[in-house]
């Protein structure tokens, strides 16, 4: 069913404690799905703690009171289905879809793991060692390493500067008691959202309502505060000898979820690098051959995002792409998009949404995430309207002040030396070995 046709998606339901509910009945649909997003993302881990929200997150169906691992997975099993557990920098989101009769043993189960995780020693411990091994072997990954190192540059000193998964430092000394006292001062439902979405059974909404009223003391967590400005351009190599291509990222602060310009800067950035007939893949890879591949993302958070150009090209290569990349932002920052070209995006935008707002499950997260990031519960609907009637002088005037005019920077991974020399003309140039990304 289409995001436009969902019914009582709009009808926000406080319930006491501080959590939401947003019921969204579909009589025709085969399934049911419950989407629980709380503010408890990996940017409130603490200072040294990063990877806590993540190990806490994927440690809360390792057990709970009176469940181990196997009698969880057990349960999941007879439920027919599995239980989604993920982490952004701003949210904890966990999600079930079910046949409609077992909704509400899913959402006893839902509220059990995570308001009484048991954190048992043994999990606790192999789900370390496993976070230390993906975080060593993704030092062989540029492109993970790339997206590492623009985060930390552009929000140094912030929380946002940290991986999801955490530094290595910081993993190898988490604690049974972190994880406790984390599960104590950030897994209240005040500020969270529960999206009930699909085949709704009667009177399941309701009885869903109590399980999750009360848990915690009705207000929600402080904001972060806000990234400190960015200062000065200038170019991070990240010293990978054994690469024959280099990973390339140009990054500047950007926009926080619900500021008044997101949907014309998510129209700008998909104008200059958001599809096949965007203009850096015209430029970068249909005139010049550089890369397979390109994009520009406006990436939002709660407290502060960036902007983003990602691509990938040869190593003799990386001076002419970041040139090519600063050249069309600047002429599109300057001269503007024509009304064509930006119904082109429209569509693909309008299409893309759309797309991923068909199932239960899709619609739930849409509600959930959205509500949580202060869109409001009626983003679903609102959002395909708004990609329609925002105007190109709109869309102009958001991609003069937030593309950037000033302050940015550039990360490369591959050949130290090589990609120092090639891209000291973008400004002051740092080399760092691979083992400063882990």
């Amino acid at each position: 069913m289409k995001a436009e046709l969902v019914p009582g998606a709009g009808t926000p339901r406080p319930l006491p404690g501080g959590l939401t509910l947003l019921a969204a009945p579909q009589p025709r649909a085969t399934l049911a799905t419950a989407r629980l997003a709380l503010p408890s993302g990996a940017a409130r881990s603490g200072l040294g703690k990063s990877g806590l929200a993540e190990l806490a997150a994927q440690l809360l169906r390792r057990g709970s009171r009176g469940l181990d691992a196997k009698q969880v997975d057990e349960a999941l099993e007879a439920l027919g289905s599995d239980l989604y557990v993920g982490v952004d920098d701003d949210l904890l989101q966990l999600s079930i879809t079910v046949p409609p009769g077992s909704l509400l043993a899913a959402a006893r189960l839902l509220v059990r793991l995570v308001r009484f995780p048991s954190y048992p020693a043994r999990e606790v411990s192999a789900l370390k060692k496993r976070s230390l091994a993906q975080i060593r072997a993704g030092l062989d990954e540029a492109d993970q390493l790339a997206d590492r190192a623009l985060w930390r540059e552009i929000f140094s000193g912030h929380p946002y500067a940290d991986p999801v998964d955490g530094w290595l430092r910081d993993v190898s000394r988490l604690s049974r008691r972190d994880l406790v006292l984390h599960h104590a001062g950030q897994h209240g439902f005040a500020g969270g959202c529960l999206a009930l979405v699909g085949r709704l059974p009667d009177g399941a909404t309701d009885r869903i309502a109590r399980l999750f009223s009360g848990r915690g003391d009705g207000e929600p967590p402080a904001r972060l505060p806000s990234p400190r400005p960015l200062e000065g351009r200038r170019v991070l190599v990240v010293d990978k000898p054994d690469a024959t291509q280099a990973q390339i990222r140009l990054g500047a602060p950007g926009i926080s979820f619900g500021e008044p310009s997101q949907v014309a800067c998510a129209l700008g950035a998909g104008l200059l690098g958001g599809g096949f007939s965007s203009r850096l893949v015209g430029e970068v890879r249909v005139k010049r051959g550089l890369t397979y591949g390109i994009s520009a993302r406006f990436q939002l958070r709660d407290a502060g995002g960036l902007f983003a150009i990602r691509s990938f090209t040869r190593v003799a290569e990386a001076a002419t792409l970041v040139q090519v990349c600063l050249d069309e932002t600047e002429r599109l920052r300057t001269e503007g998009p024509n009304e064509d070209e930006l119904e082109r995006v429209r569509a693909y935008a309008r299409g893309s949404f759309l797309l991923g707002s068909e199932t239960p499950g899709q619609i739930a997260g849409t509600l959930a995430g959205a509500f949580c990031h202060g869109l409001g519960a009626d983003w679903i609907a609102r959002y395909p309207k708004l990609l329609e009637e925002t105007p190109l002088e709109a869309v102009a005037a958001a991609l003069r002040e937030k593309l950037w005019p000033g302050p940015y920077r550039i990360v490369a991974v591959g050949p130290g030396r090589a990609l120092a020399r090639a891209l000291a003309k973008f400004g002051d140039v740092e080399v760092v070995p691979l083992r400063s990304l882990a």
